[in-house]
């Protein structure tokens, strides 16, 4: 503002004043600028109206520093009505803020959160995708491995279709994001005829869809820690993730008062089976044992593998063996918790467990894992998504007969 400027205040009441400044001669006025916090600039003072002498000070300050009296003053409700300055809205519109929410659902399977994460940079079995369910209830856990996205339409009516039938009990609410594996006509279909309420979140608003994107970021944390800890090989991510869902279905929570998801859920549901197999070491050496009618009486009594998670239908640890390329589930297995696997020498998280190996004479029985640098032979079927895991009592270099598990895997409760 010039020196040779008549300045009046028009509009705003305390910290929200507007001046508007004449130039001399032309009795017009120009511009009026908002010097409070929302920082509005216009040239129409007919925004505002209804002035009043009553001010709480005498001056304001504007840019030059120099004061300015103010000669008048408006109620800030009525200003805010009928101040509306449209530049301003089109120069500096942003992102509303995203509120906590505080609701909750009573019962489990009330609501239920979805999300799918991939596609992996590495394939595990041929998974790429993993979606995954959370009761809003209980925050329980299950996470299904996938080997298309598509493949969701499928696997979200067998786990309503386990719920109904397990637990006696129906999901009323889905939450979901907009992708195309949720918003289709298979699944509307479905949805229409179960009676459940899908709701979805706006565009460009992950957000609203913030119970499961958190959850994807802690199975992601807790399964990356589980690879790096141990140095195990990145095709074995699925079995990383599942395991962390095993985990975080048995840890306590400060969202449930300290509690485990898995005991909240049995506060309000018996579960007919449920795995309590204690936790082991991801990616440490398991020895399994190998029976005495796999074996001649001079053969190694054990089979060296490494621990990879837990089976979802059997009472047993799964063990994958790298050489063999083969995964045995059984309670007969003795681990070495702190010995691990794979060893990573250029690793300094991993460099003391070198010493640690020499001291027990196995640094030369580490196996290298050929399916690292190839693709899993595992067979499958063509109508199954899963891979197809060696029965415990299947020889460790037999072939595979009638007797294997076929079992999707699948997040424990």
């Amino acid at each position: 503002m010039g020196d040779n400027s008549i300045v009046d205040v028009v509009a705003a009441a305390s910290a929200n004043l507007c001046v508007s400044d004449s130039i001399p001669g032309t009795g017009s006025i120009t511009w009026i600028i908002d010097t409070g916090a929302p920082d509005h600039m216009t040239y129409d003072a007919k925004f505002f109206d209804e002035l009043s002498s009553n001010t709480r000070d005498p001056y304001i300050t504007s840019a030059n520093g120099l004061p300015s009296p103010i000669t008048g003053s408006q109620d800030s409700q009525d200003y805010w009505a009928c101040f509306k300055c449209e530049t301003c809205i089109l120069a500096k519109s942003h992102r509303t803020v995203f509120p906590l929410s505080d609701s909750k659902a009573a019962k489990p399977f009330d609501l239920v959160h979805s999300d799918v994460w991939g596609p992996a940079r590495v394939t595990s079995n041929e998974f790429r995708w993993f979606v995954t369910f959370i009761d809003d209830c209980t925050r329980l856990t299950w996470v299904f491995l996938l080997k298309n996205k598509h493949d969701v339409a499928s696997i979200l009516p067998e786990f309503c279709t386990m719920v109904s039938t397990q637990f006696h009990a129906r999901v009323k609410v889905f939450r979901t994001d907009n992708g195309g594996e949720y918003v289709n006509n298979t699944l509307t279909f479905f949805f229409l005829a179960q009676g459940i309420i899908h709701q979805t979140t706006t565009l460009f608003a992950p957000q609203q869809n913030g119970v499961s994107e958190r959850k994807n970021r802690q199975l992601l944390e807790v399964a990356r820690s589980l690879i790096l800890d141990m140095s195990v090989p990145h095709h074995l991510w699925g079995h990383a993730v599942l395991s962390a869902a095993y985990l975080i279905n048995r840890t306590p929570s400060r969202v449930l008062d300290f509690k485990t998801p898995h005991d909240l859920f049995g506060d309000h549901v018996s579960p007919v089976s449920v795995s309590k197999l204690p936790p082991k070491v991801f990616g440490c050496v398991a020895y399994v044992h190998v029976y005495s009618h796999q074996r001649s009486k001079l053969d190694p009594c054990a089979l060296r593998c490494v621990f990879i998670g837990y089976s979802s239908t059997q009472k047993g640890y799964k063990c994958y063996h790298p050489p063999t390329q083969k995964v045995h589930v059984t309670l007969d297995v003795t681990f070495y918790k702190e010995v691990p696997y794979y060893v990573n020498h250029s690793s300094p998280i991993q460099g003391y467990r070198g010493s640690e190996l020499e001291s027990l004479g196995l640094e030369n029985d580490v196996f290298e894992d050929t399916a690292f640098k190839k693709e899993t032979t595992c067979r499958t079927e063509a109508s199954d998504r899963s891979p197809i895991y060696e029965d415990e009592t299947c020889g460790p270099c037999e072939e595979m007969t009638d007797r294997l598990l076929k079992t999707r895997p699948v997040s424990h409760i």
